[in-house]
């Protein structure tokens, strides 16, 4: 099926993914459509939760 949004016909997206005018999209992981459509985060920071936010830090230890 599809969905009209905002004048755009495009196709219904499976769960966990909402309908851009780009196509289907993770709203709360996508660094291109964070939180919300075509909100890029900057360079060097992750979606998070729906927020651009500093990548984690992982630690690296010797065994």
């Amino acid at each position: 099926g599809q969905a009209c949004i905002n004048g755009h016909c495009m196709q219904d997206c499976p769960a966990g993914k909402t309908a851009c005018v780009e196509g289907c999209f993770n709203l709360e992981t996508d660094p291109d459509h964070c939180g919300i459509c075509t909100n890029n985060c900057p360079a060097g920071l992750v979606c998070s939760k729906g927020q651009c936010a500093p990548p984690p830090t992982t630690i690296n230890r010797a065994i």
